[in-house]
């Protein structure tokens, strides 16, 4: 499918959600996702170990 018609049917596809009560955006119905950098998928993967550890942190600080 090419691009332009798959965007077309995900933007459809996430108004009917939507309507129905849904938070969905278009990139959530995209059949073939766009591919990250290395480099952002890392630092991505990286803020959320971050947050992860930052959270474990505070659970266990607290009394």
């Amino acid at each position: 499918m090419d691009q332009p018609l798959q965007g077309m049917l995900a933007q459809l596809t996430s108004v009917l959600a939507q309507v129905h009560g849904n938070a969905t955006t278009a990139e959530d119905f995209l059949l073939v996702r766009p591919r990250a950098s290395p480099e952002k998928a890392a630092k991505e993967r990286s803020q959320q170990l971050l947050e992860m550890f930052g959270s474990a942190s505070r659970r266990n600080a607290a009394p």
